[in-house]
């Protein structure tokens, strides 16, 4: 780009030999890509639409500041698993209260719960809850937040 003739017009000020110089831009390996070609045509006609008394190395504008990601507490994917591990509670709850009372051991029962259909569906709920929450957590820790 440095030695392009692209870059000498602009630097040059003739600034209506820049389409013509942007059009050269359209190829890979000495092949004239049709995506390129419509792109490169779509910035000549924006650069044509330049008003000729713009200055053109100063037509920047401040970069958009970004918003801060909302707090976990107020996404949909936290609701969402809150609402799903409110609906399973109470199965996996009275699952487990009869076992608590009785002071079975632990294995004869999570056998027997496990092989019940509504322990497992709530189990299910509550496991992909949880994969929701801790996935929204590292979404907003990547983000900064």
């Amino acid at each position: 780009m440095r030695r392009s003739t692209l870059l000498k017009r602009v630097n040059a000020g003739t600034f209506d030999a820049v389409p013509a110089a942007l059009m050269k831009w359209t190829g890979e390996d000495g092949r004239e890509l049709p995506g390129l070609v419509r792109r490169r045509r779509a910035e000549a006609a924006l650069w044509r639409a330049l008003p000729k008394t713009a200055d053109i190395r100063h037509t920047c504008t401040s970069p958009d500041v970004p918003q801060p990601p909302k707090p976990i507490t107020r996404s949909k994917e936290t609701i969402a698993a809150i609402i799903a591990d409110s609906a399973g509670a109470p199965t996996v709850a009275g699952e487990a209260m009869p076992v608590i009372r009785e002071g079975v051991g632990i294995m004869p029962v999570l056998s027997d719960a496990l092989g019940r259909p509504a322990f497992l569906a709530a189990l299910i709920v509550i496991m992909a809850s949880v994969a929701i929450w801790v996935w929204r957590l590292q979404r907003l820790m990547e983000q900064g937040a």
